[in-house]
């Protein structure tokens, strides 16, 4: 078996588990998803439209988004229903709303909700996803209390947000910024951590 099909078939894995019904069935899927993390180099999240692999970069967006509530220990107990928000909508979002809606029975484990500002997000969310065109609306985003804040717009860590998922050669990474995790009381588990962008490459938008 080449080295290049082991990661991809932990992702095809990973991938089955978002119609999966229920939060055991979810925390199961974790070891898949860690080794499908360190293998993530491989994983051909292509941002050229041309690319020939299989899976585009909103799906693994996407994915990070979904599992990434499976690396976070809240300063409570989260409720057995992760609760996902979006400020605005994407592609990432409409995707990851249809891959826990639609087959049947549906995902009952997580919600996906549209909200219009951040103080929707403070008791009504535990991830919230701010995709690209609505960061750049925004100056600053607030570290809420119990909130995972993602994106994909550049230079979102510096801009007060915790997980940004970047393109780095042609691949989805994630660059977390643990000082604005913390200010959430938020603490990220270290297999996250370990297949993050290394702090030194964080700075900014854009990798330095």
């Amino acid at each position: 078996m080449s080295s290049g099909f082991i990661p991809m078939l932990y992702h095809n894995q990973l991938a089955a588990t978002f119609n999966r019904p229920s939060l055991i069935a979810r925390q199961l899927c974790l070891g898949c998803l860690v080794i499908t993390l360190y293998f993530s180099p491989y994983i051909q999240a292509d941002t050229n439209t041309q690319s020939n692999s299989r899976y585009s970069p909103h799906e693994v967006k996407a994915l990070y988004l979904y599992h990434f509530a499976n690396f976070v220990r809240w300063p409570e107990s989260p409720p057995e229903r992760i609760r996902y928000c979006s400020l605005g909508s994407d592609t990432t979002t409409l995707t990851l709303k249809q891959a826990l809606f639609r087959k049947t029975p549906p995902n009952r484990s997580a919600t996906v909700t549209s909200i219009t500002n951040f103080n929707q997000a403070s008791d009504n969310c535990e991830v919230l996803y701010i995709p690209q065109d609505t960061l750049q609306k925004l100056k600053s985003i607030p570290q809420l209390t119990g909130v995972l804040t993602v994106s994909d717009g550049k230079r979102f860590l510096q801009r007060g947000g915790m997980i940004e998922l970047r393109a780095v050669n042609n691949r989805i990474k994630p660059a977390i910024a643990i000082d604005n995790v913390t200010k959430g009381e938020l603490t990220i588990s270290s297999r996250l951590l370990r297949i993050a962008l290394p702090p030194t490459r964080q700075k900014g938008g854009a990798l330095e």
